[in-house]
């Protein structure tokens, strides 16, 4: 949404009725702009980050604990940190 807050985007079918709900903020973000990688595995963060149209340099190994820029804000040329912990809990990914 314009204001930065998260909106809801539905689903309708030609009846009117709503199949379903998402919201924007679980979904992709704007083009340039970082997602959130944290918990990943390098693999996995590989992955979203060549689907989000960045590119990625880790730093560790693990999975992420920290990435630069952080979520939602734009990644300046396409390019985003990741830095990884091997003891830090894994999430799956989007």
């Amino acid at each position: 949404s314009p204001d930065g807050s998260a909106a809801a985007v539905t689903t309708a079918t030609q009846e009117g009725a709503i199949v379903g709900s998402v919201d924007e903020s679980e979904t992709a973000t704007a083009p340039g702009v970082a997602p959130s990688f944290l918990g990943l595995t390098a693999r996995a963060a590989a992955r979203s980050a060549e689907d989000a149209g960045l590119v990625p340099s880790f730093v560790g190994s693990g999975v992420v604990v920290r990435q630069v820029p952080p979520a939602g804000k734009p990644a300046q040329d396409g390019r985003i940190q990741l830095v990884l912990a091997i003891d830090a809990p894994a999430r799956d990914a989007p």
